[in-house]
């Protein structure tokens, strides 16, 4: 950790991402408000977050330009087109105007693809294999400890001075991001020339997670897993309402108390990774929210508060995980794609699984719901937990061919198709899947 915080380059978007992640948190919630006053339907306000998860089904497609140009420039870019974006917030006067705000959230939502998959390159390019770990693992604890004061503030600065304020606070935040991205220096691998047909290029991080052992299981296994997590968003409220005989409102102390957990959970997965495997520590992390789900079941607030802080130690320890393995499984140049599908196949069951949750909910008690889950979860946990991996880390492979800090090598895209993939091509997930419900 020492080492990556003396890393100049590093800070500058460590400084950049906590700006823009706080304005992501802060302008989310004061979104599904704005549409709640002008509008008076939950459905509508629904709307505003189904907008925000749609773009990922075809995050494949911005994946494919990620890997063609310098990752860098892609992120400050899209800071800067994103900043612009939300000011056209300033025209939402009526309900009439409403539109604006999906087709804000929508864009909105899609950028973030295009972003974090971006990041996720551009780390690769600038750190060693063993620092990413230590990386993910500080930039999820700053994201846990927004998402506790990010909609308080959020909310507060839209009570007192309108949607308009929030937007440009929000626009702010990306406009110095796109600033600290403009200082880095970064040595990033030349693209070839020589592209592939767009269609190869458009199915080359499915079929590289499809050829890769690690991504392939651990896929497999999330989604066995997002296919009941989903429905922990519609039981939440039950949770608070019967569980707990406590307001809607309550809510709210819900999510701080699983935010302080996540927090210790994002500090300890970088140390954590250095002494066990990506995916075995997926294990332990679906274990521990198996755990804390069990505990939920048990009408009492102290049982209830141990049981959030554990649900959330073991989610964000999850997404440390999954984003380490996608790294370090995945060639520097194949970097956005990979993440790109990845993406895309998480949205799916969890999807589906909120909107079985809706259906659920009402005919069944909510206990079952978190039963469920922590069955399903514990059986994943025990089955990564004894899983071992056949094949090396593809950043291993380049790190071990070049000295420390020195850049990458050019970029060459594979053989159209190879018979036997080389090193080069061997394999590292959910805001994002990087997706973390509420219990």
């Amino acid at each position: 950790m020492k080492n990556l915080l003396a890393n100049k380059q590093f800070r500058l978007l460590l400084s950049g991402q906590s700006l823009t992640m706080f304005g992501d948190v802060a302008l989310f919630l004061a979104l599904g408000i704005w549409v709640k006053d002008l509008t008076g339907s939950n459905g509508a306000t629904g709307g505003v977050f189904l907008a925000l998860s749609v773009p990922a089904f075809v995050a494949p497609f911005a994946g494919v330009y990620i890997d063609r140009f310098s990752r860098r420039m892609v992120m400050l870019v899209n800071d800067l087109a994103i900043g612009v974006l939300v000011l056209a917030l300033f025209f939402v006067t009526s309900a009439d105007r409403v539109w604006i705000i999906y087709v804000v959230a929508f864009v909105y939502g899609g950028s973030q693809q295009i972003f974090f998959a971006a990041r996720s390159g551009l780390l690769v390019t600038m750190l060693d294999s063993d620092e990413l770990g230590y990386a993910n693992s500080l930039l999820e604890s700053i994201r846990q400890g927004l998402r506790i004061i990010g909609p308080l503030i959020g909310a507060a600065v839209y009570s007192a001075f309108g949607g308009g304020a929030i937007a440009a606070l929000d626009a702010a935040t990306f406009f110095a991001s796109a600033a600290f991205l403009a200082l880095m220096r970064v040595s990033e691998a030349a693209r070839s020339d020589e592209r592939p047909p767009f269609r190869e290029e458009l199915t080359a991080g499915l079929k590289h997670i499809g050829r890769t052992p690690a991504l392939r299981v651990v896929m497999v296994v999330i989604c066995i897993a997002l296919a009941v997590i989903g429905l922990l968003n519609v039981a939440l409220f039950a949770l608070v309402d019967e569980g707990l005989g406590r307001p809607p409102e309550f809510v709210g102390v819900i999510a701080t108390i699983q935010g302080a957990g996540s927090i210790l959970g994002g500090v300890l997965s970088g140390p954590a990774l250095k002494r066990i495997s990506e995916v075995n520590y997926l294990g332990i992390t679906l274990g521990a929210v198996a755990v804390g789900l069990a505990m939920l079941t048990i009408a009492s607030l102290p049982v209830i508060v141990v049981g959030l802080l554990i649900v959330g130690f073991g989610l964000a320890g999850h997404l440390v995980a999954y984003m380490t393995l996608i790294q370090k499984k995945t060639p520097e140049h194949l970097q956005g794609r990979v993440f790109s599908a990845a993406e895309a196949i998480l949205t799916l069951p969890y999807a589906l699984s909120m909107g079985l949750g809706i259906v659920l909910i009402s005919v069944m008690d909510y206990r079952l719901v978190y039963v469920a889950n922590g069955i399903v979860l514990a059986g994943v946990g025990i089955y990564l937990w004894f899983w071992r991996d056949p094949m090396p880390d593809a950043t291993d492979v380049v790190t071990s061919r070049r000295p420390r800090g020195a850049p990458r090598p050019a970029t060459t895209h594979p053989p159209k198709r190879p018979s036997t993939p080389g090193p080069s091509e061997r394999s590292h997930s959910p805001e994002s899947s990087a997706t973390t419900p509420e219990v």
